[in-house]
């Protein structure tokens, strides 16, 4: 799904975007296929309770993850694009967002070892956070920006199926039993390190231009260039994070292991068919950034119609399927022991629609247009909904509150939006 959204921001030729947008497909599939081949293999043998363990201490690593990365993944991928062709600035951006993601990540390690000894629920599972401290540290030297900035669309692909079915081939062969509950996230960690480790061994020609910017006065000056930028476009992110990652984490503290392992199966399942319905609205939408380059804002307004009735077409069926054959679907991704997560499902199903929706408007629409006071003010609004929203129904429903929060959020974003994308549509030009 990212790897979509991403391909809107390079490949300037049409060849290119062609090119770009057929390997980004393969990836958007490639990154839901091996988690849809080990996730029914993983809840089988480690049970509910440690499925809901992993997710709970994962969207506590995440949150660290995503302060740490703030707007790296946008504002990376804007910087390279512009760099390509200069060695020079290649080396320079490389340098730079490196200089800050480094700073952030430090930041980030100390306050999550300092939250793990002060909180007794992640001070039970030390262990379990040491393994996403280093995910989190690993996550750094991943660098994807970098690539996708370059347009090394085929690479990540590659390297993707690559890395992730020698992950599927460990978990089957080591994973037996709930006392491997550990091994298991170890190997999800290990995922994100190999990543960083392949990516920066290919970036080494790359990294051999930045050698002029290793002093400190020089790393310091692309590090406040960049700086303003990193934490702007991380704003969205951050709000967003608000409504999709926190119920997860209040949902640990305030509820069972148990329920988390009902609501992230409810997640696991809705996202697989959400990253489908996308890829296949997102072959009817061409990249927005450069019509409003080029001033064609009917086209955008005609590509947008096109994408809405391709994904109602799509969302309408599925959406009624889930919510029908729930029972059975959880059964079949899960096997028995997750009928909590039956409720969660049809809460999230019927909505499918609205999440097409709002990754149309935000990521296709706004964005490209440059409207991002518009996105970060409905993900504020939404974000505020959100902590109230999870302090109210979270305690009490357990999952079915967390998936409620979550589309309560989704819809006001959608909503909000839609009057956001209209005075942008029919401002005028420039």
């Amino acid at each position: 799904m990212n790897a979509l959204k991403d391909t809107s921001r390079a490949c300037p030729e049409s060849g290119g975007v062609r090119s770009g947008l057929m390997w980004s497909a393969m990836l958007t599939g490639a990154t839901y296929v091996f988690p849809l081949i080990v996730y029914p293999y993983v809840s089988r043998v480690l049970g509910v309770a440690d499925i809901g363990l992993v997710g709970f201490i994962d969207s506590v690593v995440t949150w660290f993850i995503l302060i740490s990365m703030m707007g790296i993944s946008i504002l990376g991928i804007r910087e390279t694009a512009k760099a390509q062709g200069s060695p020079e600035g290649l080396g320079r951006v490389l340098t730079g967002l490196l200089a800050v993601n480094g700073v952030m990540t430090l930041v980030c390690l100390v306050a999550m070892a300092s939250v793990t000894v002060a909180v007794p629920q992640l001070r039970e599972h030390w262990r379990l956070m040491g393994v996403g401290m280093c995910k989190l540290m690993f996550n750094l030297f991943i660098v994807e920006w970098f690539w996708r900035g370059i347009g090394e669309f085929r690479y990540i692909t590659v390297r993707t199926v690559v890395v992730r079915a020698a992950y599927v081939a460990a978990v089957f062969l080591t994973v037996k039993g709930p006392d491997d509950t550990f091994l298991y996230y170890f190997l999800t960690m290990t995922v994100v390190a190999v990543t960083a480790a392949v990516n920066m061994w290919r970036t080494r020609r790359h990294a051999a231009l930045t050698r002029r910017f290793v002093s400190f006065r020089r790393l310091a000056e692309e590090a406040r260039r960049h700086a303003r930028s990193f934490f702007s476009l991380g704003t969205y992110m951050l709000l967003t994070a608000f409504y999709t990652t926190l119920n997860v984490v209040i949902l640990g503290f305030v509820s069972t292991d148990t329920e988390v392992g009902y609501y992230s199966t409810a997640v696991k399942l809705f996202s697989i068919f959400l990253a489908l319905i996308t890829a296949l609205g997102m072959a009817v939408m061409p990249r927005t950034s450069v019509l409003a380059s080029q001033g064609r804002r009917d086209v955008i307004r005609r590509d947008s119609v096109r994408y809405v009735r391709v994904l109602i077409c799509a969302a309408v069926p599925v959406s009624v399927l889930g919510v029908v054959f729930a029972p059975e679907a959880v059964m079949l991704l899960c096997g028995p022991g997750y009928d909590g997560a039956v409720l969660p499902v049809r809460i999230i199903f019927p909505f499918i629609a609205v999440f097409g929706m709002e990754q149309l408007l935000v990521m296709q629409i706004l964005t490209p247009l440059g409207r991002d006071r518009a996105v970060n003010r409905n993900s504020l609004v939404a974000a505020a909904a959100g902590v109230v929203l999870n302090a109210l129904l979270v305690p009490r429903f357990g999952a079915a509150g967390s998936a409620v929060v979550w589309v309560a959020c989704e819809t006001i974003v959608m909503s909000l939006s839609i009057f956001s994308v209209r005075r942008a549509l029919l401002a005028p030009a420039g």
